[in-house]
């Protein structure tokens, strides 16, 4: 017999920097395993009012909390949604750069940190690199040909 899950439980601790997952409030939310400063920490993709950004990171990631690990998420852009990158990009755009793909998160209402959606790490861009942001994405698992979105991201800037 074939069983096909999206995901498997896992803990916070057993995944690796670059990882999506999902996890249950009143809702499912979503997050990216991240590493800032050799501490895992973690995205969280909310549009909670208790925070104060979409994007938001949680320092230590989710220790408490009973996970699904989504390893066969998929990132999909809107292409429509695309600008220069000037270096100044909206918390959750998109940034395509040096052959990579990164992120910025909030940390604080004043601070943020961009990361490189591949590897989770925290990184900084170079200032001379031709790059583009898109504002819109989403994130989904393939079932067969049809791409099933389970999170979808509009920058405050991109929303009407």
């Amino acid at each position: 017999m074939m069983i096909e899950l999206p995901g498997a439980a896992s803990s916070f601790d057993d995944l690796p920097p670059g990882s999506f997952f999902m996890f249950q409030r009143t809702k499912p939310e979503f997050g990216l395993c991240v590493s800032v400063d050799h501490i895992k920490s973690a995205i969280i993709f909310s549009y909670s009012e208790r925070h104060h950004s979409p994007l938001w990171l949680a320092a230590g990631g989710l220790p408490n909390d009973v996970l699904i690990s989504l390893p066969q998420a998929v990132v999909r852009s809107n292409l429509s949604s695309v600008s220069a990158f000037d270096g100044n990009s909206d918390v959750g755009g998109i940034i395509s750069a040096d052959g990579e793909v990164y992120i910025r998160a909030k940390e604080s209402i004043t601070n943020s940190f961009t990361f490189n959606m591949r590897t989770g790490e925290k990184a900084r861009l170079r200032h001379d690199a031709a790059a583009v942001t898109f504002s819109e994405w989403r994130v989904g698992l393939l079932i067969g040909d049809h791409f099933d979105p389970i999170f979808e991201f509009q920058s405050l800037k991109s929303r009407p």
